[in-house]
């Protein structure tokens, strides 16, 4: 409504994590924002996602303490990002603070005409980060459709979640997924790995719930669950693997190569990794569960 009526000032939105301010003008929508802050996000995308080693990020964020500079400056100055590069991820970051409004519970609303600042309210309008206004509802739209779907696998962000293989692929999960896939340890829960990683809840639940999908992922409470059955092979299972685990591959070599067997291996594997780090017959299991794979592969 702001857009269609052309106004132009601040909407301060408090919502149910923290308050978040956007700028309205001709142009479009921005968010109202603290440059450092940003610039800190900018930093920790740019080390998720390889651009720069933290052990330099960390020297230059002490040489720009020392020298009373702001850690923007020390990267571009340095050549350790370019201008487009901190902007256009700068754009991202402001993008998804926006997307994320979209699924707030509750949330109160005032809108400040004709101003660019807030008393008591540290920000800024950075003039080359708007937003067009049917583009962003667009986007929203979409994503609250898939957000259906992603439910569906992940009923809140307060489960916690572990990882059934070593590693993942950001070719086939998005640029943040091994990041995710790295604190995915059967104790964290969804909503820690996003503070943790800076990402927004929708930034790490649509590859997360990709990842269980393809069983490279599982909740902590479907692993209890097989653990916990009343199944006796389950337990038996469990009980051969504790004392000797050499014998479960070749037993799980043979066994009946299907997608719900090489889901229990998968979580076996996974909750042992969870509990006790990447030992021998965690490795031992998740080579299993790849072969069962491979097997089922030829056979199609």
């Amino acid at each position: 409504m702001l857009a269609l009526n052309k106004k132009v000032g601040l909407l301060s939105i408090d919502s149910d994590d923290r308050g978040h301010v956007l700028f309205f003008d001709e142009r479009g929508v921005t968010v109202y924002h603290d440059r450092r802050r940003l610039a800190e996000r900018v930093v920790a995308a740019a080390v998720r996602l390889g651009w720069l080693d933290p052990a330099v990020v960390d020297e230059l964020r002490q040489q720009a303490a020392d020298a009373g500079a702001e850690l923007e400056e020390r990267l571009l100055s340095g050549g350790h990002l370019r201008e487009e590069e901190f902007v256009q991820q700068g754009r991202i970051e402001l993008e998804e603070e926006i997307y994320d409004l979209f699924f707030c519970r509750e949330a109160r609303f005032e809108f400040h005409e004709g101003v660019r600042e807030l008393e008591g309210v540290p920000g800024e309008v950075d003039e080359r980060l708007f937003f067009h206004c049917d583009s962003v509802v667009m986007e929203a739209a979409r994503r609250i459709d898939e957000w259906a779907y992603i439910r569906e696998r992940i009923p809140s962000t307060g489960v916690a979640v572990f990882a059934t293989v070593e590693s993942v692929d950001d070719a086939q999960f998005g640029p943040d997924a091994r990041a995710i896939h790295e604190l995915m340890d059967g104790r964290r829960t969804v909503a820690r790995i996003a503070a943790l990683t800076g990402l927004t809840k929708f930034q790490v639940c649509k590859p997360l719930s990709q990842m269980l999908e393809w069983g490279h992922a599982a909740l902590v409470d479907d692993a209890e669950a097989w653990f916990t059955s009343s199944d006796s092979s389950n337990n038996n299972v469990w009980r051969v693997f504790m004392d000797a685990p050499e014998l479960v591959a070749p037993v799980a070599a043979r066994a009946a190569a299907s997608h719900e067997a090489r889901r229990s291996l998968g979580l076996l594997a996974g909750r042992l990794r969870a509990r006790h780090g990447w030992r021998a017959p965690a490795s031992i299991l998740e080579a299993a569960s790849r072969a069962l794979g491979e097997a089922m592969d030829d056979d199609e």
